[in-house]
């Protein structure tokens, strides 16, 4: 038989408990004082006179009945009870015979009350069955040693492997049909089971079940006085706890019970354990699970309909733990509604041996208040899995999820494996909450996967991999419900982080968001970064239709890495309307000896790409590491308010490249597209990167208001980048493009338009400070003389004729001119503005969104306001000036 001692616990799943759903009317002392003898009912069951053994009265229960000289014997009891001090002894009294049940019936319709000991002799590990339909009282003084399994049930009858029924009313004929056949399922009639308490008790079995209506576990007082904790412990073995408030089955092996329309109650009370020290499962099943303190109860007795809901309440634990080369334990809970409040549920293993799963199924789980729910790897073992399935929702406040490889400290042995975290729900909620899993040894960080239709990650939260060792860091994902693939509809994250780093030789791990609709608000941070060692950054995968980041909100992969194998890693963003507000940033940047991460924006459809008031897509270089690349294809891009796309240089590295692909057009207003080398005091090389901007035949590009494409060089013998410009308009207005530089040569700008039209306030510019000036190339047949007076034809002409003919075709009427001759005024001044007719229209309709950015009407909106191309007046009134117009209106010339 297996002694359990409290004094040599080693590593077990725990489940630290709270009280009960129901009250018992009497007390220990009356409770012992009334425990009923044990009789016999039938089956040849035979019961010993009492004898005295070291000091304890002894009864030897004997005889019984041996369908064929099987393996199972049964016996029938009118009652049974064991008073305190006493003892209920199955005692082999057929050695020669192999015995593998003992299954036992009481009759009488009295609960049995159990204040002393039950045990088993000279049968080995035999599985003793007791089944009482008027239910188990087990005090503090109680102890039940068997050799096997141990169950006590209230259940109306036991179902062999045969079909036949051991059944808890004396049935003589269904009696005479008994077999050598194994339990296969608990049986009920009836609504109303018998409740199976345990008051601080020892139960000690290879597996133990309680399989009937309520079943409570609680601390008791014994005879000495000392209050102490019931415990349940099932060495290397499963204990089940079932609970039924209806008629049905439960699956003997694994308490499965899709019969019963209800449940009862089980409860766990304050200090109570259950230990499965080694492996297999603990497995509960009840329509209400309670743990709970300080008399806080959460009790459904009063509902109407199926009892479906458990509860783990402050300071309880489940835990289950590990130290052989065998897997632990896992620890499965199902219920309708789940609330764990304060509690801890965890499994750990510190050997060669995996750590138990947890797996939670339910409609609804809360996890609040301080709770955690852990699976820890401290040797060679993997880390388990956290698995939670839910029909409606998990909401996840204040509390933690975790499945960590060597989490506390780093053991040479520490090579484990992070698990798997999995939440799947129609809805999850996250607040001010970790999700995490890590590696600090040679394994790999897991995975923290979230399927779901509609996702919040509210303030504070975390969702994080980590690795500091040679193992990489695990994926982060995001999706909907259908799997790999699928998109969940709306995901919103603010004022949280998304994260998964690596500051040793591992290599951070992606994260993967597909979604309808993301929205990234208020200094959240989704990001993959190498923050030192030889690890490289991990790359981030957007997939959505709308993408809105706003207040700050950050996507970024960024390294510091020593080596240049610490590359930053690429973000992917594939959307069809990309905005970026208020301070948001998509970024990669690298302050090390690694590149940094590229940043590849693409349309799913004709997309609209729209930056707005400081926010920025930046590729940038701190360290030795080149900057990297930003490639964006959209149908339209626009930037305003101090809006940037940079791929600059602050050291010793070229900038990188930007390579812009607008189908529709490109608008700026006090906006900019550089890859400039900063200043700075290292006396590097350091060049600037290459802008091109490339859009369809009938687009334009437009600066205006301070705008700046630039790929100048500040400081140092670098040359410039190049710049290359390629649409069928280009507008400037006060604004530049610049391919400068200090020492180095200037690089080359490159503008392929048919017109070109820039006033002149306006820089284009190429030149070097001390060293070889770059290349200006402008191919366009219409492009003004840079404020250079130009010749009058040598004939006269009639202005008022011209004016009745404004719109003459020129270049193979592809485009108009128009003529204008002041009169009987003086010009606004020369080298003025005159308003043209010929107006880029704008419709009020769609806020800060770009429509169409071609040749066609409504090209540009920003902000709500209205602009006009205006033609440059460059001599006095009374002669004649010729101008090109561009866009089209009911008012000018169509182009």
């Amino acid at each position: 038989m297996r002694q359990f001692h409290q004094s040599s616990r080693s590593l077990w799943c725990v489940f630290t408990i709270s009280i009960v759903a129901m009250h018992f009317a009497w007390v220990y002392a009356d409770a012992s004082a009334q425990t009923a003898p044990i009789t016999s009912s039938g089956l040849h069951t035979q019961i010993s006179a009492p004898i005295q053994v070291d000091g304890q009265t002894q009864y030897n229960i004997t005889g019984g009945t041996r369908p064929g000289g099987g393996v199972n014997l049964f016996h029938s009891f009118g009652e049974f009870g064991v008073p305190d001090n006493n003892i209920a002894n199955f005692r082999n009294d057929s050695p020669g015979l192999q015995t593998v049940n003992i299954l036992g019936r009481i009759t009488g319709g009295s609960e049995s009350h159990i204040f002393g000991a039950i045990r088993t002799s000279e049968f080995g590990s035999v599985n003793l069955f007791l089944m009482n339909p008027a239910g188990f009282l087990f005090g503090p003084n109680a102890t039940v040693n068997v050799g096997g399994m141990v169950s006590f049930t209230s259940a109306d009858y036991l179902k062999l492997g045969d079909g036949k029924r051991f059944n808890a009313i004396t049935n003589m004929t269904a009696d005479a049909l008994l077999s050598a056949s194994p339990v296969a399922a608990f049986g009920f009639l009836g609504s109303n089971p018998g409740a199976i308490v345990v008051q601080g008790s020892e139960f000690n079995g290879a597996s133990i079940s309680l399989v009937g209506g309520t079943i409570t576990i609680e601390s008791g007082t014994p005879s000495s006085g000392t209050a102490q904790q019931a415990q349940l412990s099932a060495p290397n073995g499963v204990i089940q706890l079932a609970a039924a408030a209806s008629p049905g089955e439960f699956d003997a092996q694994h308490i499965g019970g899709t019969s019963f329309t209800s449940f009862g109650t089980v409860s766990l009370a304050p200090n109570s354990t259950i230990n499965v020290n080694g492996a297999n499962t603990v497995s509960i099943r009840g329509g209400q699970f309670v743990l709970t303190v300080n008399d806080a109860i959460l009790n459904t007795a009063e509902s109407t309909g199926a009892l479906n809901s458990i509860s783990l309440s402050p300071n309880s634990a489940i835990v289950s733990s590990h130290n052989r080369s065998g897997a632990g334990a896992d620890i499965q809970i199902a219920a309708g509604t789940l609330l764990i409040k304060g509690a801890q549920v965890t499994t750990q293993t510190t050997d060669e041996g995996n750590a138990g799963s947890i797996r939670i199924d339910a409609d609804l789980v809360d996890i609040i208040e301080g709770s955690t729910l852990s699976t820890l790897s401290e040797g060679k073992g993997r880390a388990g899995n956290i698995l939670l399935n839910a029909t409606d929702s998990i909401d996840l406040t204040t509390s933690s999820i975790n499945s960590d490889a060597a989490s506390f400290s780093i053991l040479p042995e520490a090579a484990g494996d992070g698990g798997l975290i999995h939440l799947k729900a129609p809805r999850i909620n996250i607040r001010e909450s970790l999700l995490s899993t890590s590696t600090l040894g040679a394994g790999n960080a897991g995975t923290i996967l979230l399927e779901t239709q509609r996702l919040n990650v509210g303030v504070d939260a975390d969702i994080s991999t980590f690795t500091q060792g040679p193992g990489n860091g695990g994926k982060i994902t995001i999706q909907g419900l259908g799997g790999e693939g699928s998109r969940a509809n709306d995901v919103a994250i603010t004022g949280s982080v998304l994260r998964s780093r690596t500051s040793n030789a591992g290599a951070a791990g992606e994260i993967r968001i597909a979604a309808d609709r993301l929205m990234i608000s208020d200094n959240s941070q989704i990001n993959a970064n190498s923050e030192t060692g030889s690890g490289a950054g991990g790359n981030i995968h957007i997939n959505a239709d709308s993408i809105t980041l706003q207040n700050g909100g950050t996507v970024s992969a960024t390294t510091s890495g020593t080596t240049p194998s610490a590359s930053g890693g690429t973000i992917s963003v594939e959307t069809n309307h990309l905005h970026l507000r208020t301070g948001a940033k998509i970024t990669t940047e690298t302050t090390g000896a690694g590149e940094a991460g590229k940043i590849l924006i693409g349309k799913i459809n004709p997309a609209q790409l729209v930056l707005i008031d400081d926010s920025a897509i930046s590729s940038n270089t701190t360290g030795a590491g080149t900057g990297g690349e930003v490639s964006i294809a959209a149908a339209s891009v626009a930037l305003s308010n101090g809006a940037a796309i940079t791929a600059n240089s602050n050291g010793a590295a070229n900038a990188g490249n930007i390579n812009v692909v607008a189908t529709a057009g490109l608008a700026m207003q006090n906006s900019s597209i550089t890859t400039l080398v900063h200043p700075n005091n290292n006396g590097n090389n350091a060049g600037g990167g290459d802008i091109k901007i490339t859009t369809s035949p009938n687009a334009t590009v437009y600066l205006r208001d301070n705008s700046t494409i630039s790929a100048s060089v500040a400081d140092g013998p670098g040359g410039g980048g190049n710049v290359t410009i390629d649409p069928q308009y280009v507008i400037l207005q006060g604004s530049r493009i610049l391919a400068q530089t200090d020492q180095g040569t200037g690089g080359n700008i490159t503008i392929i338009a048919n017109m070109f039209q820039k006033d002149a306030t306006s820089i284009v510019n190429a030149d070097s400070r001390t060293g070889v000036n770059g290349t200006v190339t402008i191919q366009a047949p219409y492009a003004p003389g840079s404020g250079k007076i130009q010749p009058l034809g040598y004939r006269p002409l009639q202005a008022g004729s011209l004016l009745n003919q404004r719109c003459a075709a020129l270049a193979g009427g592809e485009f108009s001119s128009f003529t204008l001759a002041g009169r009987d005024s003086l010009p606004v001044e020369p080298g003025g503005w005159l308003s043209s007719p010929s107006a880029l229209a704008i419709s009020q309709s769609h806020g800060d969104t770009i429509p169409n950015i071609g040749s066609q009407a409504n090209p540009y909106e920003l902000r709500g306001e209205r602009f006009l191309l205006s033609l440059r007046q460059i001599v006095p009134p009374g002669f004649l000036l010729r101008a090109y117009a561009v866009g089209s209106s009911s008012e000018g010339c169509r182009s």
